[in-house]
């Protein structure tokens, strides 16, 4: 999933603050963590590990899903039925952050294709590959006595060729051994493609609106919508999020004494949604199968949320600690299912999938298996690889785009000593 999802924004920052009326500070940041949108990846991420939650109705080579009786239905309407969207909020917030975080560093030659790339595979590869072995000698196991594979079913050798570079999406999308890595693998393009469009053009409204016009063309072309929609929709969500981050700096140089109040309404907005969202009958929500209200949805979820500086809720370490379990959470929840069922096959016993212990059981397992991979595996093999080819993450590399990036904080400021 994508690096909205992966991208690791470095922990230490300087800020500058202007101050405004009545106490209150927006806050401009530089390389800090953006405490909203890590945020809202855990939700995205949460989304789609409740999303695939129905993969535990597989038996047989098909699946058996009584669909209204999955656990905490009505409160988990919208992540049972549109979990899968996750995916699409991971791409753009990939692509706010990498504008903000790469666009200008790129555009001015400050990073070569090389550190740019090797940053990218320290931060991606290790866990895909883990996963894959482990999903390789699991689905081997569930093979012998099922005569089948659980859920995805191409698990071939040309396949695991394609899956060792992360290329299984490259011609297609083809799921297969760790399915989830397939959001993954085409975003890999969409990172060279920004990393070539920032270098030789540069990443401003023109060169961005561009993209988007012309990845839009695609439905003309029936044959490329075919083979390559998921290319697409990762090049439209990605782009959608850059262009919300260009917009987020240009609005908020504007209007900076306004952003207070601004923020307050927008989050009270989502207050309602959220209680609406919760309150009524599934059967009288809002439906988000139109791709058009998807990506309004996400790139308004990613505008607000930037916004949002927990630091006087002392949260912001809360936030970036639980945003950095995503990619693992990403990886790890399918090789987690089948392992599950591979033991409950073993032993003769039925997958409890309608039990709300076991789905509790199974999201838990997830967030706690991804934090200590993170830990002890992620984190170390991405600092190795970084050190070995001589590439560490630039503090200042952002420094051009998040001074042009404002958050609020709901911090006031300590008082000052009267004035002799």
């Amino acid at each position: 999933m994508p690096s909205g999802l992966y991208e690791e924004l470095e922990s230490e920052s300087k800020i500058w603050e202007f101050r405004l009326n009545k106490g209150f500070k927006v806050e401009i940041p530089d390389n800090n963590k953006l405490a909203g949108l890590e945020a809202l990846r855990f939700i995205a991420a949460l989304a789609v590990v409740v999303w695939h939650y129905q993969h535990f109705s597989f038996s047989n080579g098909s699946s058996h899903l009584l669909f209204e009786r999955q656990p905490f239905f009505s409160s988990l309407y919208y992540f049972y039925k549109y979990g899968y969207a996750g995916v699409k909020v991971f791409w753009c917030i990939s692509g706010f952050i990498f504008f903000w975080k790469y666009g200008d560093t790129i555009s001015n030659k400050a990073i070569s294709s090389k550190d740019f790339a090797i940053l990218r595979f320290s931060r991606l590869w290790p866990l895909h590959f883990a996963t894959l072995i482990m999903v390789a000698v699991l689905q081997y196991l569930y093979w012998s006595p099922a005569r089948h594979f659980f859920v995805y079913q191409t698990n071939d050798l040309e396949n695991f060729l394609m899956q060792v570079p992360m290329a299984s999406a490259w011609f297609g999308q083809n799921s297969s051994f760790n399915g989830p890595i397939w959001s993954v693998s085409v975003e890999i393009l969409v990172y060279i493609f920004f990393y070539a469009l920032c270098r030789l053009i540069g990443s401003g409204y023109v060169a961005t609106i561009g993209v988007l016009i012309l990845a839009e063309q695609f439905r003309f072309w029936p044959i490329l919508t075919y083979r390559f929609q998921s290319l697409k929709m990762a090049t439209v969500y990605f782009f959608a999020g850059g262009l919300t981050a260009l917009v987020a700096a240009s609005v908020n140089s504007q209007i900076q004494q306004l952003r207070r109040s601004i923020n307050y309404m927008v989050l009270a907005a989502y207050v309602v949604l959220a209680a609406t969202i919760f309150v009524l009958p599934a059967t009288h929500r809002l439906g988000f199968e139109d791709s058009g209200i998807t990506i309004v949805a996400a790139t308004l979820c990613v505008y607000v949320l930037h916004l949002v500086d927990f630091r006087g809720l002392r949260a912001n370490s809360v936030f970036a600690a639980i945003g950095s379990l995503t990619y693992s959470s990403y990886l790890l929840h399918f090789p987690l299912q089948l392992l599950i069922v591979l033991l409950c096959l073993r032993a003769g016993w039925d997958v409890p999938l309608y039990a709300p212990w076991f789905f509790l059981l199974y999201v838990a397992l997830v967030f706690v298996l991804a934090f200590f991979c993170y830990r002890l595996f992620e984190l170390p093999m991405q600092n190795g690889i970084r050190r070995k080819f001589g590439v560490q993450a630039r503090r200042g590399e952002a420094t051009q785009q998040a001074g042009r990036l404002c958050v609020i904080s709901f911090e006031r400021p300590p008082p000052t000593e009267p004035s002799s």
